[in-house]
């Protein structure tokens, strides 16, 4: 009888042992790039950050230090602005970030402020501060700046809807921002090349076509001038006179106006320069405002 007993108690063991190991291989880590299953969030949420590690979520975090313009514009647009206690000195939208304490910049970052702030999350764009914060025993999340491809806007998006367990949301703001980026394929793919265009982002400097700038401009099948530079890179006065653009976004435009060498380009003669906002700046959810806004300039007549 005991015999027996030992039997069925090993079988036991061994199906619960099996039941916990299926229950832990159906929970893979949640690469961005991967959409959520049936739109779903199932805690533990898993994200993989950049470096390769697995970053688990066993509930959604309260208290986020969202050291990034866009993932704090992103949780805002979610209506998740109230678990972020704190950003970086550069945030300046919504306004709600306004009163929120700032806890670095580009070279400096205060971990005293964080560790006071008992966060349970501190998100993070770049790894300057990577060593610094995982010593400090907080839990990290780095995932690098978008700056190529605007389309993974909404997969982030979509893995903050994960980590606050506000899918729906995310869904939504995901699918508006990618329907309005089909209507704008749409209208333009019966379309010809459309006008020379030169994006100037300071003193001539520009955006190439491997940056978020450069793929909105292939986008709205404009022909870039900066298309032959990697990144940002500055071109000068001759090579803009000699491109003769048909239209310059840029936020100086008198720095074109006023310069007499730069007076026979298209763009000048013919009063299509248009100083550029910041919704360009950041990938976030205001992006799609940004290339409709550039829709709009380039094309009055397909975009009123």
């Amino acid at each position: 009888m005991k015999v027996v007993y030992l039997g069925l108690l090993i079988l036991l063991l061994i199906a619960a042992c099996q039941n916990n190991t299926s229950s832990n291989n159906t929970h893979t880590c949640q690469n961005i790039a991967s959409p959520l299953l049936n739109n779903e969030v199932i805690f533990p949420f898993c994200v993989e950050d950049s470096y390769g590690r697995k970053v688990i979520f066993d509930g959604p975090p309260e208290r986020i230090v969202a050291y990034d313009a866009a993932a704090t514009e992103i949780l805002f647009a979610l209506n998740e602005g109230d678990r972020v206690i704190a950003t970086h000195s550069f945030v300046s939208y919504p306004a709600d970030v306004q009163t929120l304490p700032k806890v670095g910049d580009a070279s400096t970052l205060d971990i005293e402020l964080i560790l006071e702030l008992e966060p349970d999350l501190v998100f993070i764009f770049f790894p300057t501060f990577n060593e610094q914060l995982t010593k400090s025993g907080l839990k990290l999340l780095y995932l690098e700046s978008l700056n190529d491809d605007f389309l993974k806007v909404t997969e982030h998006i979509r893995m903050w809807g994960g980590i606050t367990g506000n899918t729906s949301a995310a869904e939504s703001l995901s699918l508006n921002f990618e329907a309005r980026i089909e209507k704008i394929k749409d209208a333009l793919k019966s379309q010809p090349t459309g006008p020379s265009v030169f994006y100037d982002t300071s003193q001539l400097w520009t955006a190439g076509p491997d940056t978020l700038v450069g793929n909105v401009l292939d986008l709205l099948n404009v022909r870039n001038v900066g298309k032959k530079i990697s990144g940002y890179g500055q071109i000068s006065p001759e090579t803009l006179v000699e491109s003769n653009p048909d239209i310059i976004f840029t936020k100086e435009p008198a720095f074109f106006t006023g310069n007499p060498a730069f007076s026979k380009i298209n763009a000048v003669r013919n009063n299509r320069i248009y100083i550029t906002s910041d919704l360009l700046d950041i990938a976030g959810p205001r992006f799609i405002d940004g290339i409709e806004e550039l829709a709009h300039l380039i094309y009055p007549n397909l975009f009123p």
